[in-house]
């Protein structure tokens, strides 16, 4: 009976229950954390489950399976069971380790970097498209990487280092932990932009501890537009 009446509480109660979230790389150390602080603050009483999911097939079959109530990621595809909702869109910016040796010069510019040792996603991934579109935008013929990765850690890693420059949305390069050890270069032409976005099942009702974590993260996505 305990057991009953804490079940039916959850799905009254925006301060009880649990949130599975499952989040892409990208977005599970770039954006994940604001939003999760900001949630904890305001729903003490939650537990949040929050799962790293590969992007592709794998991240849709774990909503149909049920295995998470929620997920933040890049792109989907038009899903028809599946509710989605752009969070933002950003552009991307290239970025240097702050202490490198282009970060001294004043106006340091993509045509000081083009010929360095790049860190990008395989351009036949969807970032990596979106990718070589932004430096054709801005007059480049995409550079041959000499790290080809999708892995954001490894790829804020290397940047940091001042060794390797790169390529990632705004949002990363603002709200990664190695953010202070980073520099974005001023592009001439912005090229493609990405989005985030959550997603859940269309026909499952949602509990309001789930209801209250997407309105969280739509409060914390219109602060970080606002500043980007």
């Amino acid at each position: 009976m305990q057991q009953g009446l804490r079940s039916l509480e959850s799905l009254s109660d925006p301060n009880t229950g649990e949130v599975r979230l499952g989040c892409t790389d990208i977005i599970l150390h770039s954006l994940t954390p604001a939003i999760v602080r900001r949630f904890s603050r305001q729903h003490p009483g939650v537990q949040l489950d929050v799962r790293l999911t590969n992007p592709g097939q794998h991240q849709i079959q774990e909503l149909r399976e049920r295995k998470i109530d929620l997920l933040i990621t890049r792109a989907t595809g038009l899903q028809q069971d599946f509710n989605s909702e752009v969070l933002f869109d950003e552009p991307f910016v290239f970025v240097i380790g702050a202490q490198s040796e282009f970060a001294r010069k004043r106006r340091p510019a993509l045509t000081d970097i083009i010929k360095r040792n790049w860190v990008l996603p395989p351009y036949d991934s969807a970032p990596g498209g979106l990718i070589a579109a932004v430096f054709e935008a801005n007059g480049f013929a995409p550079p041959k990487p000499t790290v080809k990765t999708i892995a954001i850690q490894l790829t804020v890693s290397l940047i940091a280092s001042g060794e390797f420059v790169g390529i990632l949305p705004a949002s990363v390069a603002a709200l990664s932990a190695h953010r202070t050890v980073l520099k974005a270069l001023p592009l001439k032409a912005a090229g493609p932009r990405i989005s985030a976005e959550i997603v859940f099942l269309r026909n499952r009702t949602l509990s309001p501890a789930v209801r209250a974590f997407i309105a969280c993260a739509q409060e914390v996505t219109k602060s970080l537009v606002r500043a980007l």
